[in-house]
């Protein structure tokens, strides 16, 4: 099957693996990870040669030599073929291993610059995918996505965001947001960006400091309100606001960031061309203009009910913290919690009056544990940390004077007096180890500059300064 666009072009595959795979596509996430979206994509082209599409169209329902190729050797794994006549070798020969959910390239398969010329390869030679539940590992998959590759054109797809004023972000772009890749398998294959404000190559720093504000469509006057106090109040703290662009809790937490004058991101279900729903297009417009509509959609995607439910992995995971300010019993909002708690992300949930259906959701996210009950946004930026940062380190600082004790050094030392210094065996009734414990303490205490030995008797030392990275003491 020829394709009209160049395969090794990895900013063409990753924009078409954005159309064929489905939003949270694992296996078609795995695939790209491991061998990297070039080689994925042109595995997947040679799957379908010239020559089987004839033999469909012959009529025949089976090619003679159909149940060798397409019957895998073992019920739990696929393995593929090199392309040169040679099959893959064991699991521990295998180009990727698989230790605790992640790949890792090792063996065979070479980077899509180096692949020989000549008959097309298997770019995946030497790839183990297994089976997942529910999910039919690679033969599977391939068969989900091989019909998408009729009629496929990335670069028609480029063209598209382009006449939109928007654009494209791959990972290694620096305005990638970072916290996209803790979704790993899940994560998207490439972002599509509609910002007239120019935050394309800036959407990454943005959503460091971000917050997630979700909730209930058919949303009451008291969740509007609420929620509209808790965006300004955000915004004002230069916290970026993201949310769905959905009618009721998310459109009152875009409005609100809009006409505070801060910055807010709508992710959207479908493709950044059509904003959806249709009723709220001049608000999208708006935070188009003034901050980012994104999706991992393609242009001309429509919006369907499991890519709002994948949409909200999105939306959890580029943000500090999610809140819920208001929730029926039933809701998306509450998938986008769960999936934020996945992530190891903070959730907040604001009450309501314990006889509205319209808080019961929240009220439902309390009590499991999954969010922590908020009033205000000082509350939200609580759960956020000092700072609010996604994906950045923690500053550097200085060590306290107990950092990096054991708990029986921290024992011995707070025994020691300040002043007068004390005998070993007061060391020992005071500390409550035993006489061989407390000396091993007092010995690791003084060559860490915590403890002074003078005349026989044992002391603190005085306002110890112990420094974050090299660990030296010093007496101020």
């Amino acid at each position: 099957m020829e394709l009209a666009f160049d395969l090794d072009d990895p900013r063409l595959a990753r924009v078409a693996w954005s159309r064929i795979g489905e939003p949270g596509d694992r296996d078609a996430g795995h695939l790209v990870r491991a061998v990297g979206p070039e080689q994925a994509l042109r595995w997947l082209v040679a799957q379908r040669p010239r020559q089987l599409d004839l033999w469909e169209q012959s009529g025949q329902r089976e090619r003679p030599d159909s149940r060798e190729q397409s019957e895998p050797r073992d019920q739990s794994e696929v393995w593929v073929q090199s392309g040169f006549g040679e099959e893959s070798g064991p699991r521990e020969q295998s180009g990727v291993s698989e230790q605790s959910g992640s790949r890792e390239r090792s063996g065979p398969l070479e980077p899509a610059s180096s692949a020989p010329a000549g008959p097309t390869p298997d770019p995946s030679a030497g790839l183990t995918m297994a089976a997942k539940p529910g999910g039919g590992g690679l033969e599977r998959a391939r068969a989900r996505w091989l019909p998408r590759l009729e009629g496929l054109d990335p670069g028609r797809e480029l063209r598209a965001i382009e006449a939109l004023g928007g654009g494209l972000l791959l990972p290694d772009d620096p305005g990638w947001p970072v916290g996209l890749n803790d979704l790993e398998d899940a994560a998207p294959f490439c972002l599509w960006v509609r910002s007239e404000a120019g935050l394309l190559d800036a959407l990454g720093g943005c959503l460091t400091r971000a917050v997630a504000v979700v909730g209930m469509r058919a949303c009451t006057a008291y969740g509007e309100t609420v929620t509209a106090q808790i965006a300004a109040d955000l915004v004002a703290h230069g916290v970026t606001v993201v949310s769905g662009g959905a009618f009721g809790v998310d459109a009152a937490a875009h409005r609100a960031a809009l006409a505070a004058g801060g910055l807010t991101v709508s992710v959207m279900a479908g493709g950044v061309d059509r904003f959806y729903p249709a009723g709220n297009e001049r608000l999208l417009g708006a935070v188009a203009a003034q901050g980012a509509v994104i999706s991992e959609l393609p242009p001309g995607a429509a919006p369907r009910r499991e890519r709002f439910l994948q949409r909200n992995r999105l939306i959890a995971a580029i943000t500090a913290v999610t809140v819920v300010t208001e929730s029926g019993w039933r809701s998306g909002a509450h998938r986008t919690a769960r999936d934020a708690a996945g992530l190891m992300r903070p959730v907040a949930a604001v009450p309501g009056p314990v006889t509205a259906a319209s808080s019961a959701g929240c009220h439902k996210l309390i009590r499991e544990g999954v969010a922590t009950l908020v009033t205000n946004a000082d509350e939200v930026l609580e759960l956020a940390g000092p700072l609010g940062l996604v994906g950045q380190p923690e500053p550097e600082t200085d060590w306290g004077v107990l950092d990096g004790m054991t708990a029986s050094d921290r024992q011995i030392f707070d025994a020691l007096p300040r002043s007068r210094g004390a005998t070993p065996t007061a060391v020992v009734l005071a500390g409550g180890l035993s006489t061989a414990e407390t000396m091993a303490c007092l010995s690791r205490l003084e060559r860490d500059g915590r403890a002074v030995y003078d005349n026989g008797l044992w002391r603190r030392r005085t306002r110890v300064t112990v420094a974050a990275k090299s660990g030296s003491q010093s007496d101020a």
